[in-house]
């Protein structure tokens, strides 16, 4: 048997509606088997105070982020996985204020290309600090030589006072990808897992 042949599905005999069943039947165990499996475990991060669900292990990296009128860049420290094209990541920046988390928000607005009318926000609290909540849509680049495809994005950021040894800080929890990967369900399964230890 060539290659060709051996991606042939082989369909029974049977009756019209049973056939049309069976067909169904396929191609949902064919489309499951296209998509990533979220493998969810809980990360902490005791040096800055937070643990959340990440559907698979995530990496760490830090880069500066540049602040208007700052003499130098702060430092954002990210803690993310990637599923094909979505990311899930938790961001911290020591010492971040009010004007850092607005910026953190604005960046990830940019990254997407996101009109106003596009943007939804909300204010909750997470462990009795007041934090903000964006529910937005937009675009996102995959392949360069292709056009950009509809995207959403989930985030939440608080700023954090200093408490048990820990600066401030500023936290933001996101969950950005093409719509056609990132569902709803998945973005606030990560977003409503973001805690505060010890409060």
């Amino acid at each position: 048997m060539n290659a060709m042949n051996s991606a042939f599905i082989l369909v029974p005999r049977l009756p019209g509606p049973k056939r049309g069943m069976w067909m169904m039947a396929v191609l949902c165990s064919l489309l499951m088997a296209c998509t990533p499996a979220l493998n969810w475990r809980e990360v902490r991060n005791d040096d800055a105070g937070w643990k959340a669900l990440f559907p698979a292990k995530p990496v760490e990296a830090t880069r500066p982020l540049p602040m208007p009128n700052a003499k130098s860049p702060m430092a954002l420290t990210l803690r993310s996985a990637r599923i094909q094209n979505t990311l899930f990541a938790v961001g911290v920046v020591p010492e971040g204020s009010a004007d850092v988390r607005s910026a953190l928000e604005d960046a990830m607005l940019t990254n997407i290309r996101s009109q106003a009318n596009d943007v939804r926000r909300r204010t909750l609290m997470i462990n009795g600090h007041p934090a903000v909540e964006l529910d937005a849509k937009g675009l996102m680049l995959i392949d360069p030589v292709k056009p950009a495809v509809p995207a959403r994005l989930f985030m939440r950021s608080l700023v954090v006072p200093a408490t048990a040894g820990l600066p401030r800080r500023v936290l933001e929890i996101i969950a950005v990808g093409p719509e056609t990967e990132l569902t709803e369900e998945q973005a606030r399964q990560f977003i409503e897992s973001l805690a505060l230890l010890g409060q």
